[in-house]
């Protein structure tokens, strides 16, 4: 399930997403290793993802 709320005053949205236990898990491994949020981490690998996914549009469409 997939909750997305819009936040105007700070331009960002909130996404609530269910993840399967093992994947957590190591989210949050990977958080403390980094000294970081689970919610840093995760907002900071899925910017990585849409950006990879927009060079990978752009050099198809090229």
């Amino acid at each position: 399930m997939l909750n997305a709320e819009w936040d105007e005053s700070a331009l960002v949205q909130k996404l609530s997403v269910y993840l399967p236990e093992h994947v957590m898990e190591t989210l949050r491994k990977r958080a403390e290793r980094e000294k970081r949020s689970l919610s840093n981490l995760a907002a900071y690998i899925l910017e990585r993802a849409v950006e990879q996914d927009k060079d990978q549009d752009s050099e198809g469409s090229s």
